[in-house]
């Protein structure tokens, strides 16, 4: 399933980054390490900076289709 997941991740920059913000969340909410919560607040945040303009790509296509 990992190499699946890498291989996809690839090439394609929206599945990069929700991988990343999906690491990032996990670390933030398990907190099990000794990490500073507001640098992956914050780290969160920028990759959901990034992201915004791909997912609202995905909704106005979606749209699209179904008009």
């Amino acid at each position: 399933m990992k190499q699946i997941l890498k291989e996809y991740c690839e090439n394609n920059t929206l599945a990069r980054l929700e991988y990343i913000h999906c690491a990032i969340q996990e670390l933030y909410l398990l907190n099990g390490l000794n990490v500073d919560k507001d640098m992956l607040f914050q780290a969160l945040e920028y990759v959901e900076d990034l992201r915004e303009p791909y997912l609202k790509e995905r909704r106005m296509n979606n749209v699209a289709v179904f008009k």
